[in-house]
């Protein structure tokens, strides 16, 4: 499913969650969720026991999902810079351990770009890269020499 500027529909562990982007940066948008009631979509998925996302991750996909590409993969870049170079090797890992198709293909070729100088260190990231390049490939993205080099 690619995530646009616009409403989308996620569904999660048999939870529908509808996406409404904000127009701002730093403010919240909207997550129906089943019942109707809104809530922040970064703490909707938080609150999930079944998904175990950092919040600075949750944070990362709602400013993509809202349009603030260059924010969400700023957040990204930091954040696993700062665990590389703290050595923190299985965090990075937990964090390739996410489902890509939760990532727009933009996260998806920035978590790789951003992992690649350690790539030897991390368990994990090779199985990332193949499911983000069939995920990727699924949605009708996939260019040629996209993922050359990672």
């Amino acid at each position: 499913m690619q995530l646009a500027n616009t409403a989308a529909r996620w569904e999660v562990n048999a939870m529908t969650l509808m996406i409404t982007p904000s127009q701002e940066p730093d403010s919240m948008f909207g997550a129906t969720v089943n019942n109707g009631e809104e809530e922040d979509f970064a703490l909707s998925l938080l609150r999930d026991s079944e998904i175990k996302l950092p919040f600075w991750l949750a944070k990362a996909i709602q400013y993509d999902v809202s349009g603030f590409h260059e924010k969400a993969l700023d957040l990204a870049y930091d954040t696993i810079d700062d665990h590389l170079l703290s050595e923190h090797f299985e965090s990075v890992d937990q964090i390739l351990s996410i489902n890509p198709d939760w990532l727009s293909t933009r996260l998806i070729v920035g978590f790789l770009t951003a992992t690649r100088s350690a790539a030897d260190k991390l368990n994990k990231r090779e199985k990332f890269k193949h499911a983000g390049k069939e995920t990727v490939s699924n949605r009708g993205e996939l260019e040629s020499g996209l993922f050359a080099g990672l």
